[in-house]
């Protein structure tokens, strides 16, 4: 099975319970601060934050081809009563994604009434 892409849930390249695999690399190594849990962006191209979000795009999507239905039942974190599966990690995700967008809206709007 293919290794877990980076995420908001993950605790480094590889999120808890995925099969061991390259982590996503990509040609910017000024992008290796946020792979290590840096605070922000800034000095970073957009350029390089687009060709590392298409780079997590596309390993997620070749991920998730791979996953049969027995898989979604998978336990992937013993750490929680009941423990996790992956088709429940996959919402996590999906939710901390969601929130991201939201913030990040909301800071764009912020912006955009700067002027």
């Amino acid at each position: 099975m293919s290794p877990m892409p980076p995420g908001p849930s993950s605790s480094g390249p590889r999120a808890a319970g995925a099969a061991p695999g390259p982590a996503v690399r990509t040609r910017c190594d000024r992008l290796q601060p946020l792979r290590r849990g840096g605070r922000g962006v800034q000095g970073v191209p957009a350029e390089a934050l687009a060709e590392y979000h298409d780079a997590v795009h596309g390993r997620t999507v070749e991920y998730l081809r791979g996953v049969t239905d027995r898989d979604w039942e998978r336990i992937v974190d013993e750490g929680w009563d009941p423990p996790v599966t992956l088709a429940v990690r996959l919402v996590s995700v999906v939710s901390d994604d969601l929130q991201h967008v939201g913030q990040a809206a909301l800071v764009r709007g912020i912006l955009q009434r700067r002027g």
